[in-house]
């Protein structure tokens, strides 16, 4: 299976080293990730482990770097033969829900922790399916994202 893992940064952080887990380990087992982000330090531990990175402004919410983001996720989908869209994130989520809706890929999140209720919720996205890493966090999104529960897992951090 070709997985896209998007995130905003490859940056030193909880999901940030979460995605590095998850890409290594997918590929470890035969799978092929393929990360989307701004860039970081976990850069060149992706390349050392054969994982392809693509450098987009998803750190950005500038209407124009998503847009950019998007074409570039929706190209990256086609060339990569990609199956399944895993975002990591809210611009992720926004840029990546509407690459894969468009794409007819599959789609699923993973909320890494309890986001602020304010305007940005009408641009949160959530998977088919949602990963939460806690039983706050998956609180949380059923209260205020009105996340459907049979529509969640949870999967603690570390595990």
């Amino acid at each position: 299976m070709k997985v896209l893992l998007t995130l905003m940064s490859m940056e030193i952080g909880g999901a940030e080293t979460h995605v590095l887990s998850l890409a290594k380990e997918l590929s470890r087992k035969g799978h092929t990730p393929v990360v989307v982000s701004s860039g970081g330090v976990y850069e060149k531990e992706l390349s050392c482990n054969g994982i392809t990175h693509y450098k987009l402004p998803l750190a950005s919410k500038k209407p124009c770097d998503l847009l950019i983001s998007l074409r570039k996720i929706m190209k990256i989908i086609d060339d990569e033969k990609i199956d399944i869209v895993h975002a990591h994130g809210r611009i992720p989520s926004l840029v990546s829900n509407f690459a894969s809706f468009f794409k007819g890929v599959h789609f699923i999140t993973t909320v890494h922790a309890v986001y602020k209720v304010n305007s940005y919720r009408f641009f949160s996205y959530f998977g088919e399916k949602t990963i939460c890493i806690s039983e706050d966090t998956k609180e949380h999104i059923i209260k205020n994202y009105k996340v459907k529960n049979e529509n969640i897992v949870i999967i603690p951090n570390g595990i």
